[in-house]
């Protein structure tokens, strides 16, 4: 299977499932310009480079921990139905990350040299910036105000928490 490199140059991905908790294997699927990975029960743990245009994630139980180490991106989608999710968002670069977790928590890790935005949405639980600021329901909140936006983050976690450490 070859991937695009038309977008996206330096990609490493672990994934680790049990045959016999989900019988169908995970999948990733190069779609031009979007490169999406499904998995039906498991972990995935990546190491994203360089530039990619679309990247998509889609688990139904597990967990998922992305470092993005450099580069732009247009759109990163998460998608967890029962899990965690990690995102460590670069310095460099810039992008929209939507991130949903039904029953779980979303963590993200910024930079605090890097302007970001978060969008949040959250159903029964709270969203925590720093451990300092404690949210509920959804809103807009701005991350190193006094720094140009680089990201546009959007966060929807049914039941769970959000966390967004600097």
């Amino acid at each position: 299977m070859g991937l695009s490199n038309r977008y996206l140059y330096d990609v490493t991905i672990v994934v680790r499932y049990n045959k016999e908790e989900s019988p169908k294997a995970p999948k990733i699927e190069d779609l031009g310009d979007t490169i999406m990975f499904s998995v039906p029960v498991g972990d995935i743990h990546g190491t994203i480079g360089d530039t990619f245009k679309n990247l998509n994630f889609e688990m139904n139980i597990g967990n998922a921990k992305l470092f993005l180490n450099s580069g732009s991106f247009e759109n990163l989608d998460v998608d967890i139905n029962i899990g965690n999710v990690e995102v460590f968002l670069p310095e460099e670069g810039e992008g929209t990350a939507n991130i949903k977790v039904n029953t779980g928590a979303a963590k993200i890790i910024v930079n605090k040299d890097t302007g970001y935005i978060l969008h949040y949405t959250i159903g029964i639980g709270a969203v925590s910036i720093d451990s300092e600021k404690d949210m509920i329901g959804e809103g807009t909140y701005r991350i190193n105000p006094e720094k140009d936006v680089k990201y546009e983050i959007w966060i929807d976690v049914g039941t769970g928490h959000i966390e967004v450490i600097e």
